[in-house]
């Protein structure tokens, strides 16, 4: 069953048989929605699009109604409208003064018996009453552990006052009528909760109770009945804190009225101020009362301290506007403290933040703060934009669209919808530019390039013969990329370059692992293709201008025409799946209390079961796809009625009969479900009419343009599309996972200068490769360099913003978008598990009897383009148990289980275990990795982005201080040991925090255990006498095997090691072999002076000393007692001053004085090394 969801609120509407949702109008916004309910005791919906709020006039998005009351959270309400209080959640509640509202009447609830008139006490009785409650309230343990845990020492607790209550606590001493307790004595609490008194200065004006269960509401304020929480004003309370002792002037701002800003106060020494929410406006009087009182000085700004991921959340970012502007009305000056808490999943709130140890607050005004997301989105929309000289609207491109525009030196760039006759507008440039210039074909996939070929009448490089042709400067041919090495530089000259799906192909050539091992001479050969065309024509559906720029860079071209088709295929109606939701019980006020899960889908299929009629399911993900036809097997659907598209059946004969004709197929058959992945060819075209009449479509991972793509297979415009995306990605497997462009290089660059120099600084004549490494680095920061940052930060943005992303792609196109919730079904959410469970024991059953073939022989298969899927099957064995685990086959390991966790359900196991070989043997792991830098400076070139590195990744882990955890397997330690706390605060310093797990909200065990866990291990937890204890303990110890444990482990670590040592061992041969074969030279030599070394018996001084140092050209950090100067390359030194190059790009020269510097840390192969400390 669907619930229907409004974008801008927070509560689902049944449908009823009243209950309808009218499609927008051709005026309306594409995706609001109109409710109609005349039905009294129903709740009314309004949003600022159709069916504007009558109180604030479609201010606001979120308003409701109930019969004749109103709930809006205006600062500025209708005159027609009389306040009445604010309800539990921060609406103000409202009643009209006027019959003439669209409202209809309630018929049957009295508002004068159910709101009663009631009159709040004043602060001072409040106060008195509240501080006789606390005296007469304990606090338990576990809530004294608990807060402990949340950073309050047992000072604090004390000082404010927290204690425990439950349902049954009661009052031996009655307070004061008007105080939100249950006859004077008892609390509203759902289960053991801790009481959060709300204090302004001295006062308590109120108090919030957090539950034990959260999961429905973390925090709800006191009440009983019509005794609320509310002010004599109306106003909810805000919290001010102010500490004993203030170092900071002014005051500053946050969420919460209880943990956040006390411990933003205390531990930052200053005055901060609370609201509940954020929603600092709706307590506009007692503001500016402890504004006048704290903050006199209105030229001081007063400094806001947003929740992490605040910039991205249009309603809260909304109330910081109107407090922003609220302030500036009344003379003050509103500026951000900004710690880089860009997520909410993944970074910390200010008091989480300070608690962690974190001290690197920088305070940037407001356009700043606001900027940050927008200009993410700003160029995340600028990197897919597309200005064209020449625009037309036609359903197919006119024939001769290309060839007459075509000129000697020249580039045209094509951006037209799927099916509009980008390859038959080619047949004309053939005909009148290609006989007397070659054509040559590029793309990344190809059985595309075979359909082109054969629409065009051209080869196929794989073609019997086709290779003898080559050699023909007038040939016309195609090939992928990844053949482009197999040509020789003069066969490729002077001929017309066509780039089809030039918007797959350009992220194919910089980040694509197929073409990873030999990708550098792959770009070398497009270098000579492009700079001697005769001319380059470039198509795809979702051309960009970046991508044009890429290839004129590379080509040289100043010629570049751009045509934009501009026809669109009809509006289609949208049912975007937002996730479910599942109503638990109601709030006050009768609002439903919801629980929602963003991510989940499974209900969906409960449609697709049901569902008769025939239709297709787009999904990006094999696993997923047998999955989906299982499940729809399981729920009864005939296993006939199912064709499914994928890598594993697209060698059967059904699936080649519908890829040769979709639609005769089709016409033929007759199936019921088509299921597809991305193996479908983007050439495939299912045109056929009014036979399918719904598209389904599952997005869990894949770019917007390739899962439009996707969809577009089905050109049928009546077909009703459902579209689930997941809400976000993050992959921090490689650190470099901002959205802007500037942060990728610079992440980049800065892990590639440390690793080389930690690796080439060890000794002499390594140390002379680093002038070389330095020219080898400013090479590489080439045109490809910059088009993959490009790329990357653009594709990062999508991955935070997956769902966002898709729904505005799909409202620009002119979709009609509705939002819609699930409902949660269990039953069908732990069907689905045991089905995926099944789904992948066929895949490991099928694996693991797949034929066994020698490593010559898989290379082989998996270089072969047309390989069938039980040959990769074989090749993927052979790879697993000769090269990755070699000897794994013939020990008692090796089966089902094994592979499960191998192949699905950990699939980290091996990188996991390798990573921790190279923590415990650094000096090895040191040697691999000198192999490799001196390789990429013998060879004189490296692509940056296809650098990996363990052993860099070791030296972060090593640099927190988890061997500390790791050499006293033993020991017990506590979630509030300081050794723990340290690890973490070194774990999120700058320097390594973009190489390790996020740390979020997680505490200190929670965050240590996500480090462990990237070497195997974690911390386990026992209790005793009403305490937690945890002790280290090794992931991978043992698995069931057969019904019997087995050490894990200990085999894997023996057989890696084994390999890794060999592998180790040649690179030392290989190492000293190239060392030896170098002749010195101006050239490969580096002069280099010794510099520095630490002193204790002479602190402050930089001495000269011989044996060891700081060397010019050394990477270091340097301390002074205003600021960390990171990644700073040494270029002269003297007894009194200190020069480097700070920063790898936009890098700058500093000098320093030697009596400023207090700390120097150098790198080297075991991580950062302190050598000089004052």
């Amino acid at each position: 069953m669907f619930t229907h969801y409004d974008l801008e609120d927070g509560y689902i509407r049944p449908e009823g048989e009243n209950f309808r949702l009218q499609p927008p109008t051709k005026n309306q916004h594409n995706y609001s929605k109109i409710y109609h309910n005349n039905r009294p005791g129903q709740w009314i919906r309004y949003n600022s699009f159709s069916t504007p709020c009558p109180v604030c006039s479609g201010e606001r998005r979120d308003c409701r109604s109930k019969d004749e009351l109103y709930f809006c959270r205006t600062d500025n309400p209708s005159k027609d409208f009389k306040y009445k209080g604010t309800d539990e959640i921060g609406f103000g509640m409202y009643v009209s003064l006027s019959d003439r509202l669209p409202h209809p009447p309630s018929q049957d609830i009295n508002y004068s018996q159910k709101h009663q008139k009631y009159s709040p006490i004043s602060d001072i009785d409040r106060t008195k009453g509240f501080k006789k409650v606390v005296k007469q309230l304990g606090l338990s343990t576990p809530h004294r552990k608990q807060l402990e845990k949340r950073g309050l020492t047992p000072e604090l607790i004390e000082k404010y006052q927290f204690k425990s209550v439950d349902n049954a606590t009661k009052l031996i001493n009655l307070v004061a009528s008007g105080m939100p307790l249950k006859y004077g004595r008892k609390f509203n609490a759902k289960d053991s909760s801790i009481f959060i008194p709300v204090w302004q200065g001295n006062q308590i004006l109120g108090a919030q109770l957090r539950p034990k269960n959260t999961s429905e509401m973390k925090y709800y304020w006191l009440k009983a009945g019509q005794a609320t929480s509310h002010l004599e004003s109306g106003e909810i309370p805000l919290a001010c804190i102010i500490p004993e002792e203030i170092n900071q002037v002014g005051v500053g701002l946050c969420e919460s009225v209880g943990f956040k800003p006390i411990i933003a106060a205390e531990k930052l020494k200053r005055v901060m101020i609370g609201a509940a929410g954020g929603n600092f406006t709706g307590g506009r009087k007692q503001l500016l009362q402890l504004l006048n009182s704290n903050h006199p000085d209105k030229s001081i700004p007063i400094i806001l301290y947003p929740d992490a991921g605040a910039n991205e959340n249009r309603n809260v970012l909304s109330q910081y506007t109107n407090l922003k502007h609220f302030l500036g009305q009344n003379g003050y000056t509103l500026e951000v403290a900004w710690w880089e808490q860009w997520q909410k999943e993944r970074d910390l709130d200010i008091d989480d933040y300070l608690v962690s140890g974190g001290d690197e607050i920088k305070i940037i005004n407001w356009k700043q703060y606001t900027r940050n997301q927008r200009i993410a989105k700003g160029l995340y929309k600028r990197s897919r934009r597309y200005k064209p000289n020449i625009e037309i609207n036609e359903r197919f491109l006119p024939n001769n669209i290309i060839s007459k525009y075509l000129k000697p030196k020249s580039i045209i760039a094509v951006n037209s919808a799927m099916g509009t006759g980008k390859t038959e507008a080619l047949k004309s440039v053939l005909e009148e530019h290609c006989k007397d210039h070659g054509l040559l074909m590029l793309g990344t996939r190809n059985a595309l390039l075979m359909q082109s070929c054969g629409r065009l009448n051209i080869y196929h490089l794989r073609d019997d013969n086709a290779s003898l042709f080559m050699n023909d400067r007038l040939s016309e041919i195609a090939n992928c990329f990844d053949s482009l090495p197999k040509w020789d530089d003069e066969n490729l000259k002077d001929r017309v370059i066509v780039i089809d799906e030039i918007s797959s192909a350009i992220p194919h050539l910089l980040a694509g692992a197929t073409c990873r091992r030999h990708r550098s001479l792959i770009q070398k050969k497009l270098e000579i293709t492009l700079k001697y065309a005769h001319a380059i024509i470039l198509l795809d559906a979702n051309l960009k201008d970046r991508e044009v720029q890429y290839i004129q860079r590379i080509s040289e071209f100043n010629n570049v025409i751009k045509i934009k088709n501009n026809y669109s295929p009809v509006s289609r109606s949208v049912e975007f799946i937002c996730g479910s939701e599942t109503i638990n019980d109601t709030l006050d006020n009768n609002v439903p209390r919801l629980t929602k899960n963003n991510n989940e889908y499974q209900p969906l299929i409960s449609e697709l079961a049901a569902n008769k009629n025939p239709y297709v399911v787009a999904i990006d993900g094999l696993k997923k796809a047998q999955q989906l036809e299982a499940q729809l097997i399981n729920l009864g659907v005939n296993p006939d009625d199912i064709l499914r598209i994928d890598s594993t059946t697209i060698d059967g004969a059904e699936a080649k009969s519908f890829m040769r004709s979709p639609n005769s197929y089709i016409g033929q058959i007759r199936p019921r479900i088509i299921i597809y992945t991305p193996t479908i060819d983007a050439g495939v075209s299912i045109d056929i009419k009014d036979y399918f009449t719904d598209i389904y479509a599952f997005r869990f991972h894949l770019g917007t343009d390739e899962f439009m793509q996707m969809l577009g297979r089905v050109r049928d415009p009546k077909c009703k599309w459902h579209i689930y995306s997941r809400e976000f990605v993050i992959n921090d497997a490689d650190g470099f996972s901002s959205p802007f462009k500037k942060r990728v290089e610079k992440t980049l660059t800065n892990a590639i200068t440390e690793d080389a120099h930690m690796n080439l600084s060890i000794d002499k004549k390594l140390n002379r490769l680093i002038p070389k490494f330095k020219e080898l680095l400013t090479s590489a920061q080439d045109k490809h360099f910059q088009a993959f940052c490009e790329l990357k930060s653009a594709r990062n943005y999508e991955k935070l913003n997956l769902r966002e992303t898709l729904r505005d792609r799909l409202i620009v196109d002119g979709h009609n978008v509705t939002d819609i919730y699930l409902e949660s079904d269990k039953t069908l959410n732990q069907q689905w598990k045991k089905t995926n469970r099944e789904v992948i024991a066929d895949n490991v059953e099928r694996f693991l009897k797949s034929e066994n073939i020698s490593l010559g022989d898989a290379d082989d298969i998996l270089s072969k383009w047309s390989s069938s899927y039980e040959d990769r099957l074989k090749a993927e064995k052979s790879i697993l148990t000769n090269r990755t685990l070699p000897g794994i086959r013939h020990t008692s390991l090796w089966g089902e289980e094994l592979l499960t966790k191998i192949l699905y359900t950990d699939k980290q196991l091996i990188s996991r275990l390798e990573l921790r070989w190279h923590f415990q043997n650094m000096d090895k792991s040191s040697t691999i990795q000198k192999n490799y830098w001196l390789k990429k400076i013998k060879n004189s070139e490296v692509y940056l982005p296809d650098w990996r590195s363990p052993h860099f990744v070791a030296s972060k882990l090593l640099d927190t201080g988890l061997r500390k955890i790791l050499e006293n397997p033993d020991r017990e330690w506590t979630g509030d040991d300081k050794e723990l706390e340290a690890i973490v605060k070194s774990a999120n310093h700058w320097r390594r925090r973009n190489y390790l797990p996020k740390r979020g909200k997680a505490s200190t065990i929670q965050y240590i255990n996500r480090v462990l866990e990237k070497i195997g291990y974690t911390l386990i937890v026992s209790r005793r006498n009403g305490k937690r204890y945890y002790k280290l303990f090794d992931i991978y110890l043992a698995i069931s095997i057969n019904g019997k444990l087995e050490a894990l482990s200990q085999p894997l670590m023996q057989i890696l090691g084994q390999k890794l040592d060999s592998k180790a061992e040649h690179c030392q041969t290989q190492v000293w072999g190239d060392l030896e074969a170098m002749t010195p030279s101006d050239n490969n030599i580096y002069k280099s002076e010794e510099v520095v070394e630490a002193k204790t018996s002479s602190p402050g001084t930089l001495e000269k000393e011989k044996s060891t140092g700081v060397k010019i050209g050394d990477l270091v950090d340097v301390t002074t007692p205003d600021k960390e100067y990171g990644m700073c390359e040494v270029l002269e030194s003297n007894g009194n001053t200190l020069k480097v190059k700070w920063g790898i790009v936009n890098s700058k020269i500093l000098n320093f004085s030697i009596d400023l510097v207090t700390k120097i840390w150098r790198y080297g192969p075991d991580g950062l090394k302190l050598i000089w400390s004052v």
